[in-house]
């Protein structure tokens, strides 16, 4: 009996098999400026209210030093902190990347804001595995595509 494929089956089939190799250059040079925009979006919101109560919070209570927290100043914590961190600031202006629907049967990608979620994972997992760059593209581009 053949399994029924799934949509989650499907995403870790793309997960599993996703290679920097196998991404079309546009998407390769697209995820490079969603990676800059999405670290000086993360700065810039990192000064606002929100990103300063998070870091503050985040700083007295999570002394691991795994990733960083990025800011006027940056400091180490656990990855999921720094995760949490870095993500509210490149929201707090909602300066962030939008996707917008090209087609009515492409509902959900309206209005997201597909870069910060898979770069602020990328950075706070990848750096205590102190990945190459390289891997950190393949990292964010298949986050992103998911």
């Amino acid at each position: 009996m053949t399994a029924t494929p799934t949509a989650t089956g499907a995403v870790v089939d793309f997960i599993e098999c996703a290679r920097l190799a196998n991404f079309p250059a546009e998407a390769l040079a697209t995820a490079k400026r969603c990676i800059v925009d999405g670290l000086a979006v993360m700065l810039a919101g990192s000064t606002q209210d929100a990103g300063r109560i998070l870091h503050d919070q985040v700083h007295g209570t999570d002394t691991r030093a795994a990733a960083t927290v990025f800011g006027p100043r940056p400091f180490k914590t656990g990855s999921a902190s720094a995760a949490l961190v870095n993500g509210t600031a490149g929201h707090a202006l909602d300066w962030d990347d939008t996707q917008l629907a090209t087609s009515a049967d492409r509902i959900f990608g309206l209005l997201t804001h597909p870069t910060m979620p898979p770069l602020v994972a990328a950075l706070a997992v990848g750096e205590p595995r102190k990945i190459s760059g390289a891997q950190l593209l393949e990292a964010f581009l298949t986050g992103f595509e998911v």
